[in-house]
């Protein structure tokens, strides 16, 4: 009876694990031709992978135009520093390039590398980031 009842307990977890994943997306090397539907706002969560500041934060990002070097900004919420409050850091992006399929954009203190990834006209990208001297992934979904 016990066992039973494990088996539908694990069987459960993976059916919601299927209901809620992101496996759907496919990856898709970035071109200059996709950037003009990247134009616009994403918004999304960080994941920090430090011991300081662990777990889930928001993030937006802009962009601005459809040419390289994109311009626009990455909002970051909840940015914690030893001794303060948390706070909004609101970062320019002025330059960026498409290296290997992924977009590199470098900022003051922030540089990010994103995959696009995309699933019936909806998109995704994620990628590791890196701010002053926090790391961690970022995930951002066009609005």
């Amino acid at each position: 009876m016990k066992k039973g009842i494990i088996l539908i307990g694990v069987i459960l977890i993976f059916v919601f694990m299927a209901i809620t994943s992101d496996a759907r997306y496919t990856k898709k090397p970035i071109t200059p031709d996709d950037l003009s539907a990247m134009k616009g706002k994403w918004q999304g969560d960080r994941v920090a992978k430090d011991i300081r500041a662990s777990g889930n934060f928001p993030v937006d990002l802009e962009i601005n135009n459809d040419k390289l070097p994109l311009q626009g900004k990455l909002t970051l919420h909840r940015v914690m520093k030893a001794g303060q409050q948390e706070r909004t850091e609101i970062i320019g992006l002025k330059n960026s390039e498409i290296k290997e399929g992924n977009l590199v954009i470098k900022g003051q203190s922030v540089e990010i590398e994103l995959s696009l990834y995309t699933d019936d006209g909806k998109m995704k990208l994620e990628g590791d980031y890196q701010f002053q001297n926090l790391k961690g992934t970022l995930t951002v979904y066009k609005k």
